[in-house]
């Protein structure tokens, strides 16, 4: 009896320690992966010369201290002869820094708009390793120094491009003051498929990383702000049906707004009053 005992005892910890072995197993590849699509996704890029004053736009310099980090961020006050009593804070795509949205700054002071763009951790002159987990912690740092710069009665809107709307949905229900208004612009629905998008990512892996990353269709459904989701018909880097699923998650029927021929990056590569117009309503009249 003893002996039988014993044996099921034994066969039972036998049983725990295989089960804990491959949970344990199954966690270090989730983690792995997960590690992987961050590396296909956050694409630094180190810093360039060109600021606003470049292309004859004031800016304001702001470093920003958290978590043992330094991050650069420029502000671009609203010209004054357009008082619109806006603001907007930008949450950028992965491959850019803060030089790639110089043309969007002076674009958006000439319809009197207030506009703040940061470098993410590891990206141009931000210390730090990327990470998503990082990279969300930037966007709440770098909100608070937004806040900071602005009157209590002006109306705030934030824009996450890109790789910046997984950023900015992230980060969304954690940013004080509540926005006035939220638009995700050339967004993907989730960072998995958007990593399995790049061509050199192995995809067994992305279908081993969690789904609760930068999940933007899961993210999108607690929007409670005013929203606008803008993106393009000729979006080769994500396709239009990632926006379509997005727009059918929100709350709001109709926060879709569909552009025709401009490529991914046009939003700021190409940054013209016609692409933006509607952006621009938005982030002055909310509508």
């Amino acid at each position: 009896m003893g002996a039988r005992r014993w044996s099921a005892n034994g066969a039972l910890v036998a049983a725990g320690s295989l089960v804990l072995t491959i949970v344990g197993a199954c966690t270090s590849i989730s983690s792995a992966a997960q590690r992987q699509v961050e590396r296909a996704t956050l694409v630094t890029k180190p810093a360039r010369a060109v600021t606003p004053a470049d292309i004859g736009v004031p800016f304001t310099r702001i470093w920003i201290e958290h978590d043992g980090r330094r991050l650069e961020a420029w502000a671009v006050f609203g010209a004054d002869s357009v008082n619109t009593n806006s603001a907007v804070f930008i949450c950028h795509g992965t491959g850019e820094t803060l030089s790639d949205w110089v043309y969007v700054q002076r674009l958006l002071r000439e319809e009197g708009i207030t506009s703040f763009v940061f470098d993410y951790t590891g990206f141009g002159n931000s210390t730090g390793t990327p990470t998503a987990q990082a990279l969300e912690a930037d966007a709440i740092a770098a909100y608070k120094s937004f806040n900071a710069l602005l009157p209590t009665d002006m109306r705030r809107s934030a824009l996450g491009f890109s790789l910046g709307s997984g950023v900015l949905l992230a980060a969304f229900p954690r940013m004080q003051p509540p926005l006035d208004g939220l638009i995700v612009a050339s967004a993907f629905s989730t960072a998995r498929r958007a990593a399995l998008r790049r061509r050199f990512f192995p995809g067994i892996l992305a279908y081993l990383a969690p789904d609760t990353v930068w999940n933007n269709v899961a993210a999108i459904r607690n929007v409670n702000a005013p929203l606008r989701i803008v993106h393009s018909d000729a979006d080769r880097a994500f396709p239009l049906s990632m926006a379509r699923e997005l727009a059918r998650a929100s709350r709001q029927p109709g926060s879709l707004i569909i552009q025709h021929g401009y490529a991914h990056n046009a939003l700021y590569a190409k940054a013209t009053a016609a692409q933006w117009q509607p952006l621009v309503r938005f982030i002055v009249k909310g509508s």
